[in-house]
């Protein structure tokens, strides 16, 4: 009964929350570097994130570009840090704690044009407030 008390509780206070946007600048440029290494070292073996004509693909989606907005457009940043905790690599080779996945996102936010901004990035419940969004005019929350 605690427990779904708790949940209950946590999810009206992110309901009270302002939904933030992506565009909103929600990671750091540190942040960013991060996970630029993190990608590097473990990611990059089968996701792209350079989208220019004629670049080889990999396995694994470009994780850039339209590829990326198109699959991840309107879901919420946790949905992205759960999908990499949890199935990448697909292989189960590397554990992605969830400091490490938001390390990532921060950087394929960065990558993807998306402005940074003071706060790094959260790696908890909370970044179930903050939804993907292509970059361009501000987000509407602000």
């Amino acid at each position: 009964m605690i427990v779904l008390a708790a949940g209950l509780y946590a999810a009206a206070t992110l309901a009270a929350q302002d939904t933030k946007t992506t565009r909103d600048g929600v990671y750091t440029d540190a942040q960013a570097a991060r996970g630029k290494a993190f990608y590097t070292a473990n990611c990059a073996k089968c996701h792209l994130v350079d989208t220019t004509p004629g670049t080889p693909r990999l396995e694994g989606p470009v994780l850039a570009g339209e590829t990326f907005f198109n699959t991840w457009e309107d879901k919420s940043v946790f949905d992205l840090s759960t999908n990499i905790r949890l199935g990448m690599p697909p292989d189960g080779s590397v554990i992605v704690e969830s400091g490490q996945a938001a390390d990532v996102i921060a950087f394929l936010l960065q990558v993807n044009k998306l402005p940074a901004g003071q706060a790094e990035l959260p790696s908890d419940n909370t970044a179930r407030a903050i939804k993907i969004a292509r970059p361009g005019a501000e987000s509407p929350s602000r």
